[in-house]
């Protein structure tokens, strides 16, 4: 008999593997409008540079953005919005060129994603938040705190990406990272999570089949350029961050190892690492509760 912390992880993993929900399966459309609800999370739109920006909002107090990760959504902060939103105002968007946002055929980079960012904000009239960004995302909200400090409140960085590879993305590489066939879902999955109960074959099938249908693997592969050219990279820059810092990792992250938040840990004055073992490159769904006490702990403090 499975346990129901269990099943709720393989719920959410359904949920952030599909990233959003392709139209006609009912089963999938239902479990994210049922959680949505029992949230009380509000899902809205705003226009962005003659652009469709969506995202997630929730609860009152004082205002946190959640950043997902390369090929994810604000979906994939399942987990987490509900506790979070008991004490602050839960801004969850999926950025531009994911999720059910707008997909332009741009030339997509750290630094752009971050002025997109801002205007979010700017439109909803926020000026200064606190950062919480997953992989892709945490290179994302630590730009931001590198070149406007002013504002960000406090950063949280899980299983950040940002510094420079050293040898280009291989051709093998890269089809792994954009997962275009069923196979390669697999293996990338593998690598994603450290809990093998938690890869299911219809999500990776939902969310290939909703990959196929748009232009995101158009804007992945436009970042993997944007990473083989080292645009925006982090290296030597870690010390401009002045906001107070918390890094969590996933101890057996295969995508991001380890020595990575390290380097961050050493990079950033004064900020705090939390390794979370038994957890791969997501422990916002890996190990959601101890996730959550975290980040409210850190926050509030």
């Amino acid at each position: 008999m499975e346990s129901l912390e269990l099943i709720s992880r393989k719920i959410n993993t359904l949920i952030n593997l599909c990233g959003q929900i392709p139209g006609g399966d009912y089963l999938a459309l239902l479990t994210v409008s049922l959680r949505l609800r029992l949230m009380g999370v509000r899902p809205k739109t705003i226009s962005l540079y003659n652009m469709k920006l969506h995202y997630l909002e929730a609860g009152k107090g004082p205002p946190l953005v959640l950043l997902h990760g390369l090929g994810g959504s604000s979906l994939g902060w399942a987990l987490n919005i509900e506790p979070l939103r008991t004490k602050f105002h839960v801004l969850a968007p999926d950025q531009i060129g994911f999720g059910r946002s707008s997909k332009p055929l741009i030339s997509y980079r750290i630094s752009l994603m971050a002025e997109y960012l801002l205007e979010f904000l700017s439109t909803l009239r926020i000026h200064k938040v606190m950062l919480v960004g997953s992989s892709l995302g945490g290179w994302i909200a630590a730009h931001l705190a590198i070149n406007y400090p002013e504002w960000v409140e406090k950063l949280v960085l899980v299983d950040s990406a940002g510094f420079a590879l050293d040898h280009p993305l291989s051709a093998e590489e890269r089809e792994l990272l954009n997962a275009l066939t069923l196979t390669s879902a697999r293996k990338f999955a593998r690598l994603l999570f450290f809990c093998p109960d938690l890869i299911q074959d219809s999500g990776l099938k939902m969310r290939l089949k909703m990959k196929l249908t748009s232009h995101e693997p158009y804007v992945i592969d436009r970042f993997l350029d944007a990473i083989d050219q080292k645009q925006d990279v982090l290296d030597h820059q870690l010390s401009r961050i002045k906001a107070p810092t918390l890094i969590i990792w996933g101890r057996e992250d295969q995508i991001i190892p380890i020595d990575h938040a390290l380097r961050f840990q050493q990079g950033i004055s004064g900020s705090k690492l939390v390794i979370f073992d038994q957890c791969g490159h997501v422990p916002q769904v890996e190990k959601a509760a101890r996730f959550n006490q975290e980040i409210i702990h850190f926050l509030l403090a």
